[in-house]
């Protein structure tokens, strides 16, 4: 599935499990240099240019997806 200009594609990395969502640039900066932690319990998505990042969730998929709506 092709994207927008900018977005770069997102999967989880729990096997078998993968979005074929894409992230939107960082709203406060623009920078699409975005960092996806999944390392932890709870996901987030970070940007690597002003260190911005988004609202947790228990999945990669939701982060992203909550990523993507948040406004400045």
């Amino acid at each position: 599935m092709a994207g927008k200009p900018g977005e770069k594609p997102v999967s989880d990395r729990t096997p078998g499990f993968v979005s074929s969502g894409t992230l939107q640039p960082c709203p406060f900066c623009a920078s699409s240099n975005l960092w996806i932690s999944s390392d932890l319990e709870t996901k987030f998505v970070a940007c690597n240019n002003c260190a911005a990042f988004g609202p947790t969730a228990p999945t990669i998929t939701l982060a992203t997806e909550r990523w993507n709506i948040r406004k400045i």
